[in-house]
């Protein structure tokens, strides 16, 4: 007679596995901001007044590196001075996040990897932020330029990873409305690579006759997500029912 007790076995057994197996997969993000450069236009070359900006101030700079497992994080995070090198990174395992900035403005870096000992919808990640306050003499047309780096990739087999990694550039007025914007977001989910190598320029005209406030904001992010793929998932939930299932049977025929 064959044992009532083999198929509930082999699917505890399998569904072990697949929450066991080694996932010999990756995701990789990376975000780098580089060569911020500022020019000006003159409105009224004929009026005697030289357009140009000033930098009042870096109001904010930031690195910032965080992972999470199982409900077990952990984190860097420092705001540093105006024109402070600094780093931030964490480790887990093979995975991390680390971001970091030259200290010179608009050079910043970020990058993350994600593997297997992050498990199920943990992620490692980094931000590199930098606020550069600014005054606009009047008939000013301010040009913000720079270069952009990004790189998502993933790699997966049991387990997905989400990789990605986006710059924000935005150049906001006196009274906190963005003005012109520059966003590069790549994400990669399906095992292949985006990447992008460019240049962007970004403008503001402060065409009245007095000095205009403006704020540059500067964000570069790179993050790796681990999620299981569907197919797991339904093996898994599947195998688990058939268990629940097969429990019920064993007490109700113990019962008789």
């Amino acid at each position: 007679m064959k044992s009532p007790f083999r198929l509930p076995a082999a699917l505890a057994a399998s569904c072990l596995a697949l929450l066991a197996s080694p996932v010999l997969a990756d995701g990789n993000a990376a975000s780098r901001l580089s060569n911020v450069q500022f020019s000006t236009l003159d409105l009224t070359p004929d009026d005697g007044a030289a357009a140009g900006y000033e930098i009042v101030a870096i109001a904010n700079s930031q690195v910032f590196a965080s992972y999470s497992q199982r409900g077990n994080p952990g984190e860097q995070n420092f705001f540093l001075e105006p024109y402070q090198p600094g780093v931030a990174r964490v480790d887990y395992g093979p995975s991390f996040g680390e971001g970091s900035t030259s200290g010179a403005i608009g050079a910043l870096d970020t990058r993350a990897r994600g593997t297997a000992e992050l498990d199920t919808f943990g992620h490692a990640g980094a931000h590199s932020i930098q606020r550069v306050l600014l005054t606009l003499r009047p008939n000013t047309v301010l040009i913000v330029g720079g270069h952009v780096d990004t790189l998502a990739t993933a790699h997966f087999d049991q387990m997905r990873y989400d990789a990605v990694s986006r710059v924000d550039v935005g150049l906001i007025d006196a009274a906190g409305r963005r003005v012109d914007m520059a966003q590069i977001s790549y994400t990669s989910v399906d095992g292949g690579i985006d990447e992008l190598h460019d240049d962007f320029a970004l403008r503001y005209e402060n065409s009245s006759a007095n000095d205009l406030a403006v704020t540059l904001d500067l964000h570069a992010q790179a993050a790796v997500f681990a999620i299981p793929e569907p197919a797991s998932w339904a093996m898994l939930s599947a195998g688990l029912l058939l268990l629940g299932a097969a429990g019920k049977r064993r007490t109700a025929s113990r019962g008789k």
